[in-house]
């Protein structure tokens, strides 16, 4: 079976190769060549990531406030904080970024969560947990407990900083 990709591919070396003009090309199909740019994701976009995400949680991690705040906020609105964050850099890669919100446009892992998603999420949550262990915020000793509060409250500034330059990053494209 011929993929999508590939039929639009064969049509454009097709027209090239009998050099026909652009009034014989249909427009439905020359249309589709322009609208149809594929998500991709390269190294460049790994480091603009790595650098938002770092430089928030070096930031905010050595406060006071973060460890007063994960002490005394309550488990459930720790979770709201988390889920909020996930929620964020949703809108933040891809309602804000002005990428294609098309699933079949973007990179995906398991045809349903966005790659680009995935790498914020885990690069912002090694930053904080790096950032925190700098700083003697956690250690070996700590409760996991006291770990997950402390790691969620720096969660949501690493993201914002993680997508915020991505988000930079991508309309200079």
């Amino acid at each position: 079976m011929v993929s999508e990709d590939q039929h639009h591919t064969e049509l454009r070396d097709r027209c090239v190769n009998e050099q026909l003009s652009s009034t014989a090309v249909p427009s439905k199909i020359v249309s589709r060549f322009i609208q149809k740019r594929r998500e991709q994701i390269d190294f460049q976009d790994i480091v603009q990531i790595i650098i938002g995400s770092f430089a928030a949680a070096i930031v905010f991690a050595p406060t006071s406030e973060l460890v007063t705040i994960s002490e005394k906020l309550p488990i459930y609105k720790l979770c709201i904080i988390f889920i909020f964050s996930l929620i964020f850099i949703a809108l933040l890669a891809y309602g804000f970024g002005g990428r294609n919100l098309h699933l079949k446009d973007i990179q995906t892992f398991g045809k349903i969560i966005p790659v680009r998603l995935i790498l914020i999420f885990l690069i912002s949550a090694i930053s904080c947990l790096i950032a925190l262990w700098i700083y003697d915020i956690i250690t070996i000793d700590t409760p996991l407990i006291v770990i997950v509060r402390r790691f969620v409250v720096l969660f949501l500034p690493a993201t914002w900083g993680g997508a915020l330059i991505d988000l930079l990053h991508s309309k200079n494209k």
